[in-house]
């Protein structure tokens, strides 16, 4: 028998952009021996309640796949980012450098035929880098997860913990296919060709914009109101495949306009009883906040409006009283502009 190949060198083709860790808070039994199966009930696309495995949904195969960058990707890189301080900088030459890197080994491996195992290398690095980033950032917030889950607010104290979350946290809106296919459909009604360079190299965007956003709640966590929202209510938190989004009472879906600095109230559900805030428009105070019924409502429904496909919960019912809210946000915004 040969020897067993690492875990560490599988190529990962199947890239999850919303964490299956994440999804077992909203598992709708105890999680079974087999590590495999994440019960949950979703709204599948043909809008029924079903219970999916978490794992068999919301990826995608090679979604954060390395992929070559030419002369107009390098352009328009260089157009969003020109402003961007020097530390994301430096992190999008990194790489723009390895992108290059791998494309210049590739090609020689293509000329000499050095052997199969440098196409195994190669498409290795391609396929694991970025997906391995995502993956450090999720084990660096396991344990603040579970103790904001236990209403632990102490451990954002720790400013290395409150640095890996933030982290996180903003990864969770840039990551999602949601998030890609809505920036590529504003480009499609303006520029197709900006549309086609932007998706083909989003996957180095989205890690930039992720970065950028971090980097800007974080040297504003001050400033903002961070806070816990406790549900005691009947009805639990829901989440969905876009888990981060804003709530601010500033947004509208008949009328989207430019927000200002204020006018974002980042809301992300941790399980079916905590969710947590960050509040630029300050409506939610720092610290704990017991929520009522109706706010729970609310952010339900917000969360169903922008979701793509599938909204989760570890209720049947939730998934019935919400799914007709679906992508509503986004729907009435494209009918607007046809």
């Amino acid at each position: 028998m040969g020897e067993k190949v690492p875990k560490s060198l599988h190529e990962k083709k199947t890239n999850h952009y919303v964490w299956v860790h994440y999804l077992k808070k909203w598992a709708v039994d105890e999680l079974p021996k087999n590590k495999r199966i994440v019960n949950i009930w979703c709204r599948t696309q043909n809008n029924r309640s079903e219970v999916l495995n978490a794992r068999a949904i919301l990826s995608e195969t090679y979604f954060y796949r390395i992929r070559s960058l030419k002369a107009n990707h390098l352009e328009l890189i260089r157009y969003y980012f020109q402003n961007s301080d020097i530390g994301l900088k430096k992190s999008i030459l990194y790489f723009i450098n390895f992108s290059r890197y791998l494309d210049y080994v590739e090609s020689l491996n293509l000329k000499e035929k050095l052997s199969d195992s440098s196409d195994k290398a190669i498409s290795l690095a391609k396929s694991n880098s970025l997906e391995d980033i995502h993956t450090d950032r999720e084990k660096r917030v396991i344990q603040i997860l579970d103790a904001l889950d236990n209403q632990d607010l102490t451990i954002l104290e720790d400013q290395e913990n409150i640095l890996y979350f933030i982290d996180f946290f903003s990864h969770q809106m840039m990551r999602t296919k949601a998030m890609k296919n809505r920036v590529l459909a504003v480009f499609n009604e303006k520029d197709k060709k900006i549309e086609r360079l932007l998706e083909e190299c989003w996957w180095l965007f989205s890690n930039s914009v992720g970065n950028n956003i971090g980097e800007s709640l974080y040297c504003e966590r001050k400033k903002n109101n961070h806070c816990l929202l406790i549900n005691d209510s009947d009805e639990p938190f829901i989440t969905s495949d876009t888990p981060v989004i804003n709530v601010s009472l500033a947004l509208d879906i008949e009328n989207p306009q430019p927000l200002l600095n204020d006018e974002c109230d980042l809301y992300y559900p941790i399980s079916p009883r905590i969710a947590y805030m960050i509040s630029c428009s300050h409506r939610f105070p720092k610290g704990k906040l017991k929520v009522s019924s109706e706010l729970v409502n609310e952010l339900n429904k917000k969360m169903a409006e922008n979701s793509d496909i599938h909204i989760i919960s570890n209720k049947k019912e939730m998934i019935d009283k919400y799914k007709t809210y679906v992508n509503i946000k986004f729907s009435k915004n494209k009918e607007k502009a046809q």
